[in-house]
């Protein structure tokens, strides 16, 4: 959901700059470096009207891609789903009959309302899908999925680069443990608690 937020809000960021670009020429603030050389009179850096207008068309053109681009992968409307967030404020939507029964019940539980706090939501959930099972596991199947597949296509990505045809019986779970964690290691540490063996 914080993802979401994050998608929307570059959205309207988009359409804002696209629309800074096309109607304020004098003043846009959105592309600094945009409207330093067109300002500029100093040799090659000053642009011509035509020039100016083939470069805000490409650009404008290029805002247009990146928000249909967006519109397309994430086109799921989380507005439905801020009953999540408040669930003892906002209505359900979506819901079937026993699922808004549910809903109902939870949203007059007193007990789990002064256990509720917003930046500890999936704990809340998870306490709550053991009296209402129905709204418990409809909120955790939205809150606990991956926003991305990046990280599958990174194991995917590891393991054709670890199992090749000279290594194709080989065990990969510790070499793709490796490959794909986020945990850099320290070397410096490794090599100073190792001893160096002299020899004679």
């Amino acid at each position: 959901m914080q993802l979401h937020d994050k998608i929307t809000a570059l959205e309207r960021k988009l359409q804002l700059w696209k629309t800074d670009l096309l109607i304020n020429n004098e003043q846009c603030d959105s592309f600094p470096h945009f409207k330093s050389p067109l300002n500029s009179q100093s040799g090659n850096l000053s642009l011509q009207n035509t020039d100016e207008c083939n470069m805000k068309t490409v650009m404008c053109l290029h805002l247009d891609a990146l928000i249909s681009h967006f519109e397309k992968y994430f086109s799921e409307n989380m507005e439905k789903q801020t009953w999540m967030r408040k669930p003892f404020v906002d209505a359900a939507q979506g819901f079937t009959s026993l699922e808004a029964e549910q809903f109902i019940d939870l949203c007059s539980d007193l007990t789990l309302k002064s256990i509720y706090k917003p930046n500890l939501r999936i704990s809340f959930w998870v306490k709550a899908r053991s009296e209402f099972p129905l709204v418990g596991c409809k909120a955790l199947r939205v809150l606990v999925s991956f926003a991305t597949s990046c990280l599958c296509e990174a194991g995917f990505s590891a393991v054709a680069v670890i199992k090749s045809k000279y290594r194709s019986k080989i065990d990969i779970e510790r070499g793709m443990r490796v490959a794909i964690s986020i945990i850099a290691p320290r070397f410096d540490k490794m090599c100073i608690e190792q001893q160096a063996h002299c020899s004679h």
